[in-house]
């Protein structure tokens, strides 16, 4: 017998080389030289090396003409799109059809997550001639900084009443200029997507057209998970409620708000009233029947709140709209604080100072399903001098503890932290 045969035999298993592979997870040079070692390194190798993949303008032609000639490789195996999990496409200003995207996505049998940012989707001139594959996979969907053409938002539509199995949308500063709101109502709609979480932030201006556009093929009904967050003043309580009128709130079980800064909202008239015709706190939670959780942000360094009383009382004054028999359990709040470790006697000073612990009290208190409440405050800043002391924290805890006078049989949790 050879020896070639012989180290045939003694081939090691399949599961201990990719293990070891995974070792070099992030390591590029050693991944493509494992590549290269033999056929049983190749495909673990590629899984990582094409794992995620980042492709700006020129770079979407380059990948549509590598896609297509794996496909057409004697070679046997499987195309490199199989392995890429998580795909960005940005700044494709003027090549961004959806016909041309949902043949390249069908290649992927095994995508995750698709972001399209800066980008001006097209709705193809010519129909495809053949179907395009739905990677079942598809999970996440994100688009941010877009401009969707047409008058009926088609290129939006369609693709979302492709990717049927997405259960997570992100919509960022989504514009749709050219749009025809009375063309838009009167468009068929097939409702075919079904999301777990639905998150818009700052589409303000479109708002309105936003959620008719997305009625047209998302189940809006039966989203459970809605998070909202403007870092634009000026339509905040509109969009939200334009927002949550779109929805069936009384299926919402989880609601994330983060909140624009707390300089912006007193500027419009010193001191914010429930009166004030643009107070961009009055949210109406009222059909939120069975919310069981809210998380809510502070964009705010912890220094500006600490005198915004006015605006404590006012927020969770809204927020207590909530009606009785609503099921919230937990309850977020968080807030950030630029600190360094030389600072705490002001860290201490600034939370004992910090005017929202009865208001939040007042509220928490109203809640008669409450079990958990965790007050998180992120900690800007850089290197070792970023980090709260671990000292001032069991102070602290009893301070937040005491301030909200909750009953015994709910958790109160303070933690700190550096922001993601």
């Amino acid at each position: 017998m050879s020896s070639t045969e012989e180290m045939s035999r003694a081939r090691l298993p399949q599961e201990l080389i990719d293990t070891v592979i995974g070792l070099f997870c992030d390591d590029k040079t050693t991944l493509h030289e494992l590549a290269l070692l033999s056929s049983a390194c190749l495909a673990t190798a590629r899984s990582h090396l094409f794992r995620s993949c980042v492709v700006h303008a020129i770079g979407y032609t380059l990948l549509q003409d590598r896609l297509s000639v794996a496909q057409r490789s004697i070679v046997p195996g499987p195309s490199v799109g199989t392995y890429i999990r998580h795909l960005k496409l940005s700044q494709l200003d003027n090549q961004l059809y959806t016909n041309t995207l949902l043949d390249l996505i069908g290649n992927m049998t095994r995508l995750q997550s698709l972001s399209i940012a800066a980008s001006t989707i097209f709705e193809s001139p010519f129909p495809s001639i053949l179907p395009h594959p739905n990677p079942t996979s598809l999970d996440t969907l994100h688009i941010s900084w877009c401009t969707v053409k047409g008058a009926t938002a088609l290129p939006l539509l369609h693709l979302l009443s492709a990717f049927t199995s997405i259960s997570e949308l992100h919509m960022v500063r989504t514009l749709m200029p050219d749009l025809d709101r009375a063309a838009l109502i009167a468009s068929p709609a097939w409702p075919s997507t079904y999301l777990r979480c639905l998150y818009v932030e700052d589409n303000c201006l479109f708002a309105e057209d936003l959620m008719v556009a997305l009625g047209k093929v998302v189940d809006l009904a039966n989203t459970p998970d809605v998070k909202l967050e403007w870092r634009n003043l000026p339509s905040f309580t509109n969009t939200c409620n334009t927002v949550l009128g779109a929805m069936n709130t009384e299926a919402l079980r989880y609601l994330e708000i983060t909140f624009p800064h707390i300089s912006e909202i007193i500027e419009l008239d010193g001191i914010p009233t429930p009166q004030h015709p643009l107070n961009p706190l009055l949210i109406d939670l009222s059909s939120c029947t069975r919310l069981e959780s809210i998380c809510i942000k502070l964009n705010d360094q912890f220094e500006e709140l600490v005198d915004s009383e006015p605006f404590w009382k006012l927020m969770f004054t809204h927020l207590s709209s909530l009606p009785p028999s609503s099921h919230v359990s937990t309850v977020r709040v968080e807030v950030r604080k630029h600190h360094s470790v030389a600072e705490e006697e002001t860290f201490m000073a600034d939370l004992v100072e910090l005017r929202c612990w009865s208001s939040l009290g007042n509220f928490l208190r109203r809640l008669p399903y409450l079990v958990e409440v965790e007050v998180v405050v992120f900690v800007v800043g850089s290197g070792a001098d970023a980090v709260t002391p671990m000292v001032v924290m069991p102070f602290a805890q009893t301070i937040l503890t005491d301030a909200l006078a909750l009953p015994s049989s709910c958790r109160v949790q303070l933690v700190s932290g550096q922001p993601c």
